[in-house]
């Protein structure tokens, strides 16, 4: 019957089992309470009996309309227990044939409430049942007794009471079984769907993972070149004015448009939690340095004051990733330049007993204050104004914030609207040594082998290629470079000639930079095994990179290359086997 019901009947109240349960409860208590009282003798009796289905109507109707399940279950056991106590010792006390619905009201309320709600109404129901008995024994009960003529009638009431009791008893539980059975099938339906849903996910996120990799590869290899030869040609034309100015602009459009690239690929791997720091020890001064003369162009045909204020007392060498804390100050510096049309914009580097803080300051538009919890959101740009002004990802603050927190600090704001802002932060950082470093020395142009360097550039794109040559050529005087275009090349170059140093990319058709390291590394060759790899990728995916890593590569650099820390990683190198 409740599934035929739930079949039936439409709406949320009639897909809710219990509800619907307690509505055949009720109506069979209604029911059978009706002919009760029309089989009961006496008049009183009857008008006593119908009395109780006046609440019990109320009751059903709360359950149709959807009202607070429970509460209304648990009046309705409470009023049945009141109703089977006056209707017992109405008709005779412990001896009427009502007594035996007792058993009926803990049973339904167990079931359809839980078994606390069960054991008290049990409780309850045994404390009644005595009471009925002691009434009984002190003669304080109705006289059921009634003449012969009555004696069918007490008998129909009777088996009424107890065929109905009986149903209710083997019904209730039966049903719940078939409730559980029901749930237990819904359960697994439902796992079925998550597992499935969950297949479809890791299908997802792989996919995601690849498209990422991909976008990243397909971005970065082509602003290597630009940017790599870009600083070539810096470098060559620091004589010329004009061309040094227009080579700067270019500089300062390809860092922009790499932010923005670095922004939207690191803020993907953070969700995925992908996103570690690479710590390495490095100039502090000089990264400094480095993001605040990267919008010297920007400023320089405007009014704006744009100073650097680095304390005498900042450690120089210190320990953390170079390029997360060079990506938040910059992110930072765009956004105080962005909004700050006139006035001022500064880098200011302190010392503090706990580490090293960082501040920019602008003179700007300002952040009205109920847009300062909001600020770090992704996509979050202050007003809608805002944005359409001044534009950009919305990802900037979003993503340094978690940088910063990724090196140890946290990214703080203060802000006034019309008077302008300041973003901080303080990292744990330290000073590291102050001995000189052979990190700017060029490299040695003495091999091991008495001759001159010998370099291996393994890159499937041919600009790539040219790059680095260039770079080398350009740092050393007296050096060979050889090209490769995939593994299969680079190792059959490797047996017949003799290399210092293996400058390896690491996607390539064919066989990769990953396989042929490996190749490398376990070739048997004691010189193939010591010799210098330095590894190159486009590929930002932490996954890859840890694999570019246990493949033997000695370093990895991150495309788009930057010519400074080329050379330097590769002297680095060369001291080690040299």
């Amino acid at each position: 019957m409740i599934r035929w019901l739930q079949s039936h009947l439409k709406g949320p109240i009639w897909q809710d089992r219990r509800r619907v349960y307690a509505i055949v409860v009720n109506v069979m208590a209604q029911v059978t309470g009706f002919i009760a009282g029309l089989m009961t003798p006496s008049s009183q009796g009857a008008w006593l009996v119908w009395s109780f289905c006046i609440p019990y109507t109320y009751l059903l109707y709360c359950h149709i309309r959807g009202n607070n399940f429970k509460r209304y279950t648990m009046w309705g056991g409470i009023i049945g227990l009141l109703y089977l106590f006056v209707i017992s010792w109405a008709e005779g006390g412990i001896r009427s044939s009502t007594a035996s619905w007792f058993m009926v009201v803990p049973l339904a309320l167990h079931y359809l409430m839980d078994a606390q709600k069960g054991k008290w109404a049990v409780g309850v129901a045994l404390v009644m049942l005595i009471g009925l008995a002691q009434l009984d024994r002190m003669g304080l009960v109705f006289d059921s007794s009634v003449n012969v003529l009555d004696a069918p009638v007490l008998a129909s009431m009777s088996l009424l009471d107890f065929l109905t009791v009986s149903m209710m008893v083997f019904a209730i539980p039966l049903s719940y079984e078939n409730s559980i059975q029901e749930r237990y099938e819904t359960i697994h339906e439902r796992q079925t769907a998550l597992e499935a849903k969950q297949q479809e996910l890791e299908y997802t996120l792989v996919l995601r993972d690849r498209f990422i990799a991909s976008v990243s590869h397909e971005l970065r290899t082509p602003m290597n070149a630009i940017l790599g030869l870009n600083q070539v040609l810096l470098e060559r034309v620091k004589d010329k004015p004009e061309a040094l100015r227009v080579l700067r602009h270019t500089q300062q459009s390809a860092d922009h448009l790499m932010t923005v690239i670095n922004d939207v690929l690191d803020y993907s791997q953070f969700t995925t939690g992908e996103l570690v720091a690479h710590k390495e020890r490095f100039r502090l001064h000089e990264v400094v340095q480095a993001a605040y003369d990267m919008f010297i162009p920007r400023t320089e045909s405007t009014t704006l004051q744009y100073q650097c204020d680095i304390a005498s007392n900042v450690p120089n060498w210190v320990y953390s990733d170079r390029h997360r804390l060079m990506q938040v100050l910059v992110n930072l510096l765009g956004n105080a330049l962005k909004f700050t049309p006139q006035g001022q914009v500064r880098l200011i580097v302190r010392t503090s007993a706990t580490g090293v803080v960082f501040a920019v300051e602008d003179t700007g538009i300002g952040i009205a204050p109920e847009n300062l919890e909001t600020i770090f959101e992704r996509y979050a740009q202050g007003d809608e104004h805002t944005q359409k002004q001044f534009g950009g990802t919305g990802l900037g603050l979003t993503i340094s914030r978690k940088l910063v927190g990724l090196l140890g600090g946290k990214l703080q704001v203060s802000s006034r609207v019309g008077e302008g802002s300041r973003f901080w932060f303080e990292l744990p950082l330290t000073e590291q040594g102050t001995a000189d470093q052979p990190e700017h020395a060029q490299p040695t142009t003495q091999a091991s082998h008495g001759g001159r360097l010998r370099f291996l550039v393994v890159d499937d794109q041919v600009v790539n290629r040219k790059l680095v040559k260039l770079i080398l050529t350009q740092h050393c005087n007296d050096c060979h470079v050889a090209e490769a275009v995939n593994g299969e090349d680079a190792l059959a170059r490797l047996a017949k000639d003799e290399f210092d140093m293996v400058i390896m990319d690491m996607v390539m058709p064919g066989m990769d930079g990953i396989e042929a390291t490996q190749r490398i590394r376990t070739s048997g060759d004691p010189r193939m095994q010591n010799l210098p790899v330095l590894g190159l990728t486009a590929n930002v995916t932490q996954s890859d990179i840890a694999r570019f890593e246990r493949a033997g590569v000695n370093e990895i650099m991150l495309k788009p290359l930057q010519v400074e820390r080329l050379i330097q990683s590769i002297q680095r190198m060369l001291n080690r086997t040299h």
